[in-house]
């Protein structure tokens, strides 16, 4: 049984290095997340089983696996876990693959929740609508978060998801993600732990993005952004539209795009991607300086 463990986890092993190598995405000529990001490579489920919903599974682990590759650089040597933490995936019937182009609409406020959706590349942005008719964003999300939740419950969709740019998801019934309760609770347990992440990120979006000044919440944003897209110990940042930035703050586009000019000014923010990517690298030690103020 032993030998036989290691020869599974060899073969992983094997699977996740000929995805990465099939993609050409080596070291040696990656590009940017961004670009990734915006062109997913069509990745193959090689030891998948007949049925369609094996194929579907073992393809979303091929993925998740490549992701969690891809948001390290492509660092050689982590292929088994990052495989193995793949596979922690909710294997279940009904689950699929699904692409939306960027400012294509996910779900809709106060639908019904028939499907629960987790990101696999790209960003999702979630609105809340105003009475006056002005979209609120109130959060965001990134590689490997669920949407829908609420479900759970029994509500209804609470707020509209929109991508940001081109983004894949798995799509699951809300049905079979609550039999997970009881067929494999630990995995249903870390999906709870979502919602929660959920709530932590509502209090952050209240204390460091809805209050005090414009200047220092356009700069903790900035660092929100950084951290959401490249990691907590990153200097750089895709930038979203004023438009966006602006809803977030809950100010107009105007006063963000003159923060922002600011900031280019006075070389806190260096541009370093050409377009359409709105790549720039920033000075933490300003950028902190000025979110303190």
């Amino acid at each position: 049984m032993k030998d036989l463990g290691k020869r599974l986890i060899h073969l992983r092993t094997l699977q996740v290095r000929t995805i990465i190598q099939e993609t050409g995405m080596t070291r040696a000529n990656k590009k940017t997340s961004k670009a990734i990001r915006k062109n997913p490579p069509a990745l193959t489920a090689r030891t998948a089983h007949d049925s369609g919903a094996a194929v579907e599974h073992e393809q979303a682990i091929a993925t998740s696996a490549y992701c969690r590759s891809q948001a390290r650089g492509f660092e050689p040597g982590f292929e088994m876990d990052d495989w193995l933490a793949a596979e922690q995936l909710p294997c279940f019937t009904g689950v699929r693959r699904k692409t939306f182009s960027a400012k294509k609409v996910i779900y809709r406020e106060g639908d019904r929740v028939e499907r629960v959706f987790m990101i696999l590349s790209g960003m999702v942005k979630v609105l809340s609508y105003l009475p006056n008719g002005r979209a609120r964003i109130v959060r965001l999300h990134g590689f490997n978060e669920w949407l829908g939740l609420e479900g759970l419950l029994g509500q209804p969709y609470e707020h509209t998801a929109v991508a940001v740019d081109d983004t894949e998801v798995i799509s699951a019934p809300l049905s079979r993600l609550l039999l997970l309760e009881r067929e494999h609770p630990h995995q249903f347990c870390e999906i709870l732990k979502q919602g929660y992440r959920h709530l932590a990120q509502a209090d952050t979006w209240i204390a460091d993005f809805s209050t005090g000044a414009i200047k220092p919440r356009v700069a903790r944003l900035i660092d929100f952004l950084s951290g959401l897209e490249h990691g907590k110990s990153s200097d750089l940042v895709e930038l979203l539209t004023v438009q966006e930035m602006a809803d977030m703050l809950g100010v107009t586009p105007e006063s963000v795009s003159r923060i922002l000019a600011e900031f280019k000014r006075n070389k806190i923010l260096r541009k370093t991607g050409s377009p359409p990517l709105e790549t720039y690298q920033f000075d933490s030690r300003q950028l902190q300086q000025e979110a303190r103020r």
